[in-house]
């Protein structure tokens, strides 16, 4: 079995993204999909449903969904309990800082390009 990704989502447009980026960068197309999606809730199944249909590949999925008042704290102890081997999500102030500085797993956090403003001389 190849790596485990735990993408955390809270259906905010960065963490929408970073899963995005997570599916564009970690599946590798070429060897087979060996790498797995962890914890993709509510709008990020549409999103991994869109890309594989697109891809015409199969993606082993797993779906979790967790309530918690806590969701820095809920991510790591996921990752702790699953043996999660890679974490990629959004940058959202604590809870990416959090996991950053406990997941005991590599953290990718995923930052949205800001299109640049171009002002016009007169």
């Amino acid at each position: 079995m190849g790596k485990k990704y735990l993408v955390a989502l809270d259906g905010s447009e960065n963490s929408n993204y970073a899963l995005s980026w997570a599916l564009e960068n970690l599946v590798d197309l070429n060897n087979g999909v060996e790498q797995e999606a962890e914890n993709i809730v509510n709008s990020g199944k549409k999103l991994v449903d869109d890309f594989l249909a697109t891809k015409k590949i199969e993606l082993p999925l797993e779906l979790h969904f967790n309530s918690s008042t806590d969701p820095p704290n809920c991510i790591v102890d996921f990752i702790r309990e699953h043996h999660i081997d890679v974490l990629v999500l959004g940058n959202k102030g604590n809870i990416s800082r959090h996991c950053l500085s406990f997941a005991e797993c590599t953290v990718v956090i995923v930052r949205k390009k800001i299109e640049s403003h171009k002002v016009e001389k007169k």
